[in-house]
């Protein structure tokens, strides 16, 4: 990687861009768990196995109904709740990735074990005390430890991810 001068400004930017590329790869890594999960889930004659209780919907969701109802009064609508947590896990991601670019940027260090520490970071944070602190799910001792094992991964693929795409940007400027 060439030298280049501090620029807080330069690693907000690559470290935005990171998180979105990692936003993007962490959800489909995401889908991809979910689908060897359900085809796991299968019983022996190929058939789903029995309805499974409605689940409620994600925190993601559930933050994307706060926040409209606070800035609008108003609930979202069943048919926009999907798209609307999307949204709210997108700009989390862009956000994360841009606060770890500036962090980065002042601490001059760029190796890959800053990413994955990032990922951890974020799903610390975020995953077991903000998420259950905001009611937006329930305390985390309440669900069984793949959960937070198969979080925990999903969020070192989003640091690894935003760690490199950032790296890779901010090299070149």
């Amino acid at each position: 990687m060439k030298r280049h001068s501090r620029s807080v400004w330069k690693g907000l930017a690559a470290g935005a861009v990171g998180g979105l590329v990692g936003t993007i790869v962490m959800t489909e890594y995401q889908n991809a768990i979910t689908r060897v999960k359900k085809a796991a889930r299968k019983n022996g004659d190929g058939h789903p196995p029995r309805q499974e209780q409605k689940k409620e919907d994600p925190a993601t969701v559930k933050a994307a109904q706060a926040i409209a109802k606070s800035v609008s009064g108003k609930s979202i609508s069943d048919e926009r709740k999907e798209i609307a947590g999307q949204v709210v896990h997108y700009a989390m991601g862009i956000v994360s990735g841009a606060v770890y670019g500036m962090l980065t940027e002042r601490a001059r260090t760029r190796r890959p074990a800053t990413g994955l520490l990032f990922g951890t970071g974020v799903w610390a944070i975020a995953d077991e005390v903000a998420v259950p602190a905001l009611k937006l799910s329930d305390m985390p001792w309440k669900y069984p430890a793949s959960i937070h094992a198969n979080a925990l991964a999903a969020h070192l693929v989003y640091g690894g991810t935003t760690w490199a795409v950032a790296r890779g940007i901010r090299a070149s400027l």
